[in-house]
């Protein structure tokens, strides 16, 4: 999954980034800067990363733009846990 990540607040991280998982459930996230199954803020990807946000619900708001059919579906799959986030204390 190729992903172009915008980041307004820290410029130096924006590019476009390869995610690979591997058989062993093992994954390597590294620059690419070639063309993006999907564009979004950094913002966004961390709502994903988290587990309570899905790729698909941040495209129907207007926060991802997948650029590959089933690009969405495939990071939806990527970023699934099995459990949804909770935190018990307020922050």
């Amino acid at each position: 999954l190729t992903s172009e990540v915008n980041d307004p607040f820290c410029p130096w991280n924006e590019d476009t980034y390869v995610l690979e998982l591997g058989d062993d459930a093992s994954a390597t996230c590294t620059a690419s800067g070639g063309p993006p199954d999907l564009s979004l803020d950094v913002d966004a990807l961390g709502a994903t990363y988290l587990g309570g946000t899905a790729f698909a619900t941040l495209a129907l708001a207007g926060r991802a733009t997948e650029h590959t059919d089933g690009a969405l579906a495939r990071a939806g799959a990527m970023f699934h846990t099995e459990r949804a986030p909770w935190n018990p204390l307020p922050f």
